[in-house]
């Protein structure tokens, strides 16, 4: 690993308000960022869940509009036989899963050097509204492009599954939504700040059911941002090394000299009595008129859960990078992570130590 040359636990759940009644916050993690003005504006995923408990019952709230009017419904469900090893779900017969949560986003503003917060948002940036948002907006990233801010994240509802959906704004006061650009199971969408050949570019994860391999990335084209096609392999897990079980996108590329600089999640350590794992933050360097040609890629891990609080939390031992933007100083980065599915955590990181942990090629 490299070395860390600073670092903050920035928000926590109990510096986050529930807004739902009768709802407890269990995490304030994973989010977009990227600089606004003269601050850095974070896009925090929240999840809280509903705090009474009922016997032999489980709740699973979901977002429901009668008569015009948003609302948080709670379904109890009979509990399940099996209490289930992962804690963020129930499941139930034929595969069916619940949240045990709700998640929305919360606008944080933080100063120009990112280790400090200056306030956060009393209510939502973005909170489910549409039905493909039902059980929660979740991990959003951010991409300037064009003059715009473009935010992508995760959907979950009945109908449409663990979805990809597109937003804009231009102020991060009033949101544009434009529905889901990559249909389930598809997540960790993250979108090029600029166009290659004429095209817009993303990197995505799709999962699925059935599977030939380990869960990869890949790349995908667009002319206006809505319609993607066009997909190419991009990274998939290897063997015996800390990306070996699945992998997926992170922070949205960084522009370098050297390529397109990309920090993404990989997954290691998954068994039967541990679903999750451990998951860790990697480097891959692409071509910057070809996104989707590898140049490099990390072979350790530039960040591994090994603080004592990346070990304890809602889910242990996770450092889950969803952000990186330069720092005032622009030899180093700054990269935002979610910690354990409950914190958000910045780490100021070299940009030549990332650099010199690059191997040549290594897919």
């Amino acid at each position: 690993m490299i070395p860390r040359i600073r670092e903050k636990t920035l928000l926590e759940p109990s510096h986050i308000k529930p807004h739902c009644p009768g709802f407890e916050v269990i995490g304030v993690f994973n989010p977009g960022a990227v600089r606004f003005g003269d601050n850095i504006y974070l896009l925090a995923r929240v999840a809280e869940r509903p705090a009474e408990q009922r016997k032999g019952l489980v709740p699973s709230p979901r977002a429901s509009s009668k008569e015009g009017a948003l609302h948080v419904e709670i379904d109890w469900l009979p509990a399940p036989e099996e209490d289930s090893m992962d804690v963020r779900v129930h499941y139930f017969p034929g595969n069916r899963m619940r949240l045990t949560f709700i998640s929305y986003l919360k606008l944080v503003t933080l100063d120009p050097g990112g280790f400090n917060v200056l306030s956060i948002d009393e209510g939502p940036a973005l909170f489910p509204r549409e039905e493909y948002e039902e059980f929660g907006i979740e991990d959003p990233r951010i991409t300037y492009l064009e003059g715009t801010y473009y935010l992508t994240y995760v959907a979950c509802s009945r109908g449409m599954g663990v979805s990809t959906a597109l937003a804009e704004t231009a102020d991060f006061t009033r949101f544009t939504r434009h529905g889901i650009i990559f249909p389930m199971e598809n997540k960790d969408v993250v979108i090029l700040p600029e166009k290659a050949g004429g095209d817009y570019v993303a990197y995505h994860r799709p999962g699925g059911y059935y599977k030939f391999e380990y869960l990869s990335m890949q790349c995908a084209r667009s002319r206006d941002l809505i319609h993607w096609g066009r997909h190419s392999h991009l990274l998939s897990p290897r063997r015996g090394l800390w990306d070996s079980d699945k992998l997926g996108g992170g922070a949205v590329p960084l522009k370098t000299p050297q390529g397109w600089l990309e920090l993404y999640h990989g997954v290691s350590s998954v068994t039967e009595d541990d679903p999750i794992g451990v998951y860790r933050a990697g480097a891959a360097l692409f071509d910057l008129d070809d996104p989707g040609k590898l140049i490099a890629r990390s072979k350790i891990p530039v960040l591994s859960p090994d603080r004592p609080d990346e070990k304890r939390g809602f889910v242990p031992d996770v450092v889950f990078p969803t952000a990186c933007i330069y720092d005032e100083d622009p030899e180093y980065v700054l990269l935002f992570c979610g910690v354990c599915d409950e914190r958000v955590k910045v780490i100021k990181l070299a940009l030549r130590d990332i650099m010199g942990s690059l191997d040549r090629p290594h897919t």
